[in-house]
């Protein structure tokens, strides 16, 4: 038998086994009947991992400007052996632990914080929770859930072993960096997920044995207590950690932490008291385990007499609708008749999908990386930087190219009767049937926003050089002299305008005024179509990008939030859903659509 420190307690689990559950059940008389009270170890939902040599932590490295110094405890680099384990391919679930609580934990590992609910004779998880990984546990339920499944806690050494193979995968799939395909995790702009999900989900992410969900959805308790790595280059045979210690090392990272925190050399430590809705757990094997302990198939109790826990003092922010998953890298969203449109610019594709959400279909493939898009009453309209083209889709017709060899196409507006979109030299007008675009305004710079009125084009720069001379300019839409209405008195100390909106009705023009550098946050303005009447309206959160204005509000995109503001009103503004990193905005009277850039969701809240 390997010598890991923690296995005498072992004994201890046994010895209560008999004592407990009669006690922990609720089912008197199972000790006598000599039932199963613990499940067999079913190593087909584990993976074997070969007895070898390879090296945990990273290469010393020196300390950047901020500091670094949370991965110093990843260092130095060490050859470790390992002989040969098994590895649980999942998280253990909660419907796994409630099963464990009824024929074991009982009440002494059971936390109303905890997914699961008491009934009559035992536990049972929340209803649609079953194959959530099990949170909110100590070190020490983690532990003795493992001896009672006839397992053990992994080393951190077997850990990392299983997450970066001998090859010192940085991550678990291997050296590409991670997208919501492949973890749950916080992407620096938003969450790919607002909750651990299953641990069957993610498959991309998988290690190349088959081991799901190593970074990211929840993090996972280890056997070892924390302590600083060893010096030297000496090979450490199955290393257990310090004999002792205040706290316990836990890895993988959890739906909450960012992409350093999900490697698989990033490690962390807490005392083993500790409950977090964002750690759990997995199970290893080398031996048959030697507690005695009758195992079998076990039966979950019935569920009758429910006893519903309280919910937690603060309750989780109601999360939008999800219409559609599966994209990518979605940006900007338009409606057109009873469909809504994006371009997923990770695949380079024009989509669409109908107002109720479920699925999409691929409308045109082979598009770029960056561009933007309009819609008219009749058709969508869309820019691809990357080919130089500006393109239209009318449905059901197949979408054509309106323009080509354009240089760097972005902003676009439309009407049924004319097209204007932005270039690196200006803005060029295409009208719509009648002969080729032409250059319509030269602008140094670039221009940030458009906007039609029923007369004049609208647009705003940001020069290459002194934002100073950033502006918010009109023309005539046929072409004419440009008139400045918002200029440097604006513009000065490092902003710029980001984009625009018009209330034709209202005589008034809306803009985000960005701050150019960190921490980029802004305000939302408003001032008369003449540029008279300049008012701040309320600051906005960093990287505010796009605007658009609804019946009853004003909705704008920021790195980590869609926001908006009460028409008519001052600050402070009111975030809509959750953490996101919205792409493209729709909103309607009875519903504000948009698209993640992140996690490659569309999502919908009512109004």
């Amino acid at each position: 038998m390997r010598n890991h420190r923690y296995l005498p307690l072992a004994k201890t689990l046994a010895a209560l086994l008999c004592t407990l559950l009669p006690v922990a059940s609720g089912r008197p008389g199972w000790a006598q009947e000599r039932r199963p009270h613990a499940p067999q170890v079913d190593l087909s939902e584990m993976a074997a991992i070969p007895a070898g040599t390879f090296t945990m932590g990273i290469d010393d490295m020196e300390t950047g400007p901020y500091g670094n110094f949370w991965f110093v405890d990843q260092q130095p680099a060490h050859p470790v052996a390992l002989e040969a384990f098994y590895l649980d391919l999942h998280e253990v679930t909660v419907a796994q632990f409630a099963l464990f609580l009824t024929y074991a934990g009982g009440e002494y590992h059971f936390h109303p914080d905890q997914p699961i609910e008491r009934v009559d004779g035992g536990y049972l998880p929340i209803r649609e929770t079953d194959q959530e990984p099990i949170r909110q546990v100590t070190w020490e339920a983690a532990h003795h859930y493992c001896l009672w499944a006839g397992k053990r806690l992994p080393t951190e050494a077997e850990w990392e072993r299983a997450a970066a193979g001998a090859e010192r995968r940085p991550f678990p799939w291997g050296d590409l960096g991670p997208t919501c395909r492949t973890a749950a995790f916080f992407t620096g702009a938003s969450r790919c997920e607002a909750a651990p999900v299953s641990v069957h989900g993610r498959p991309e992410g998988t290690t190349p044995e088959g081991v799901a969900q190593m970074a990211g959805n929840v993090a996972e308790w280890v056997a070892d207590w924390y302590g600083p790595y060893p010096a030297g280059e000496q090979e450490i045979d199955n290393p257990v950690g310090p004999e002792t210690g205040s706290r316990r090392v836990f890895r993988g990272g959890s739906y909450l932490d960012s992409a350093d925190w999900i490697r698989t050399t990033a490690r962390r430590s807490s005392p083993p008291q500790l409950r977090s809705s964002t750690l759990g757990f997995r199970c290893a094997w080398s031996e048959p385990a030697q507690d005695g302990a009758l195992r079998g198939e076990l039966v979950p109790p019935e569920d009758i007499g429910r006893q519903t826990t309280d919910p937690p003092l603060a309750l989780p922010a109601p999360q939008p609708a999800i219409l559609v998953e599966g994209l990518e890298a979605p940006g900007p969203l338009v409606r057109l008749s009873q469909a809504i449109y994006t371009i997923d610019w990770a695949r380079g594709e024009l989509v669409r999908i109908d107002q109720d959400g479920g699925s999409f279909d691929v409308i045109l493939d082979g598009l770029g990386t960056r561009g933007d898009m309009t819609a008219t009453e009749t058709t969508v309209l869309f820019t691809d930087s990357d080919s130089g083209r500006v393109l239209s889709y009318r449905p059901p017709d197949e979408p054509i190219v309106l323009a080509e060899g354009q240089s760097a196409p972005f902003r676009i507006v439309a009407d049924d009767l004319e097209v204007y979109w932005s270039t690196t030299e200006g803005v060029t007008r295409l009208e719509v049937g009648a002969g080729p675009p032409q250059p319509l305004v030269e602008v140094e710079g670039t221009v940030t926003a458009l906007a039609l009125s029923n007369s004049l084009l609208y647009f705003a720069t940001r020069p290459s050089g002194d934002l100073g001379a950033s502006q918010i300019a009109t023309c005539p839409r046929s072409g004419g002299p440009t008139t400045v209405i918002l200029s440097a008195s604006e513009f000065t100390g490092g902003y710029y305008p980001q984009d625009i909106a018009l209330d034709q009705t209202a005589a008034e023009l809306y803009y985000l005024r960005r701050y150019s550098s960190w921490p980029e946050g802004g305000w939302l303005c408003r001032a008369g179509l003449d540029g008279s009447a300049r008012i701040r309206l309320t600051h906005s959160p960093v990287r505010m990008d796009r605007l658009v204005l609804g019946p009853t509000h004003i909705y704008w995109t920021t790195q980590h939030n869609l926001v908006r503001l009460i028409r008519g009103s001052f600050g402070p503004y009111e975030v809509v859903g959750a953490v996101t990193h919205p792409g493209g905005v729709v909103v309607e009277t009875d519903r504000v659509t948009w698209t993640d850039a992140h996690n490659g969701r569309i999502y919908a809240v009512e109004l």
